[in-house]
């Protein structure tokens, strides 16, 4: 009786997760609560989510056995990134230059490990005797990704000093071209059968993998061409 409730739980966290996770969307493309919206939903509802996903994760690894370590890592992972979202919240929010690196982007990075972990922790329990072939799919996936979002992302403005992209940032491009080969690969290893759930998994992490990358790289242009106007 206790574990079904638990379950109606878990459930219904769950459901409200992914409603707020739309509210949130709409809000963001449409201002669906009105422009002054905003500042709440970025400071609140966001990490709000965020939070949530990890608890979610942390308790389902509890709960169920199976594949425990896996969203143990990718729990971990996400609590990390509140933490970063949080920290940047209270001590970061109105600062114009903050200092980098700092403790949001040690946890907002610190996401990326747990991630990586929870990919080969989760298809290792899926695929169960790899053939060469699927390896070498997984090896072809992975690296045409990462040349295609290298190339994309790093292509139009170069690493140079005129580059505008920081240390951190380049820190953040190359762990999510990481991340983009990585779930390529897995896909490939699933003999592009992945399953509901980790097509889910590897569908946002590859959502957000691009997302930072087009985000890098607008931010980049965008100080490059502040840093040559101001020296006109």
């Amino acid at each position: 009786m206790l574990a079904g409730r638990r379950v109606i739980v878990l459930r219904v966290a769950g459901a409200l997760a992914v409603l707020g996770l739309a509210l949130y969307a709409a809000q963001t493309f449409w201002q669906v609560c009105g422009a002054a919206a905003t500042p709440f939903f970025e400071t609140w509802v966001y990490p709000g989510l965020l939070l949530t996903a990890g608890l979610l994760c942390v308790a389902r690894a509890v709960a169920v056995r199976a594949e425990r370590g896996a969203w143990l890592a990718f729990g971990a992972g996400l609590l990390a990134w509140t933490a970063g979202e949080a920290y940047c919240s209270l001590r970061l929010d109105g600062l114009v230059e903050p200092a980098h690196p700092n403790a949001s982007d040690v946890l907002w990075l610190a996401f990326y490990p747990a991630a990586y972990a929870g990919l080969v922790l989760l298809i290792g329990e899926r695929v169960r005797g790899f053939r060469k072939s699927l390896w070498l799919d997984g090896l072809v996936g992975a690296l045409a990704a990462g040349a295609l979002a290298t190339a994309l992302v790093l292509g139009p403005i170069g690493l140079g000093a005129e580059s505008g992209l920081l240390a951190i940032d380049l820190a953040f491009v190359f762990a999510d071209v990481l991340l983009l080969g990585l779930v390529i690969g897995c896909l490939a290893l699933t003999g592009w059968r992945p399953g509901r759930a980790f097509a889910i998994i590897g569908a946002a992490m590859a959502a957000g993998a691009v997302a930072d990358g087009y985000f890098f790289s607008t931010t980049a242009s965008t100080r490059t061409r502040e840093s040559r106007d101001a020296r006109r």
